[in-house]
């Protein structure tokens, strides 16, 4: 069975590119900003230092070029591939200049726009891979060599990972959401019992989602001042997630 993936990646430096149909060389920008607009397209672009967030309008240009692949030193091989390229407009200062290079097929803006949503979550699993690979998972320091087992253990911290990086964001972005939205209710009374020198909140309360991830990340070290960086992030509510989980189960174990 052949599994066909498509791959996009982001060209930061000019190459030159090979037209179809038998036409000249040229270079790779010039040749997509001479393509027709397809349209524009919109990205939340994510607040960070001396940066606040904003919607960015892109302008969106796409053309199918091939390119010479090295196989070696001495082997060349030309690939069809497309060079889409979204820049952001009316704006002054700094602005979104992507020239991406992709596998898949854009003929209209809504193939456009699965080519940049899909780039657009690169940090998002990023910060994932790092979480799990070196932040509070530290999957790669497993000792385990059995390929079940260890596909098994890390699939088990993937989901931590992903479960830290999730509440990380949506208590930014939703803090007022209730907890019990992503908490079970021993999970918030248990946090609500244990810190209770930090929260005036009792156990059958319901706090914000923002109220019950703070407290979660101080069970896992996060200290709330200035030199921690801002909001909890992803490494510091794993932490108190872990400690939760087993605070939670002696919880439910002592209401029996």
């Amino acid at each position: 069975m052949i599994w066909a993936v498509d791959m996009t990646v982001r060209s930061r430096g000019d190459r030159g590119v090979v037209r179809f149909a038998g036409e000249k060389r040229r270079v790779l920008r010039p040749t997509v900003e001479r393509a027709s607009v397809l349209g524009h397209s919109f990205l939340d672009v994510p607040a960070r230092a001396g940066r606040e967030a904003r919607v960015a309008c892109l302008e969106v240009r796409a053309v199918r070029v091939s390119m010479e692949l090295s196989l070696s030193r001495r082997v060349r091989e030309p690939m069809a591939i497309t060079a889409l390229l979204a820049r952001e407009v009316g704006r002054c200062g700094e602005k979104l200049d992507w020239l991406l290079l992709t596998t898949e097929h854009v003929h209209s803006l809504d193939d456009a726009h699965r080519v940049l949503d899909g780039y657009a979550m690169r940090w998002r699993i990023e910060e994932l891979h790092r979480t799990w690979k070196s932040g509070w998972c530290n999957v790669e320091k497993t000792q385990l060599r059995g390929r079940e087992a260890l596909c098994k253990w890390a699939t088990l911290h993937l989901a931590v990972a992903a479960r830290a990086i999730h509440l990380s964001r949506r208590a930014r972005a939703e803090p007022n959401v209730p907890a019990s939205e992503e908490f079970s209710r021993d999970e918030i009374d248990v946090t609500l019992l244990y810190q209770r020198k930090l929260t005036t909140l009792k156990p059958g309360d319901t706090p914000s989602l923002e109220n019950i991830v703070t407290l979660v990340a101080f069970l896992g070290g996060y200290t709330g001042t200035k030199s921690s960086g801002g909001p909890p992030g992803p490494t510091v509510i794993g932490r108190g997630l872990q400690r939760l989980a087993i605070l939670a189960e002696g919880y439910a174990l002592a209401k029996k």
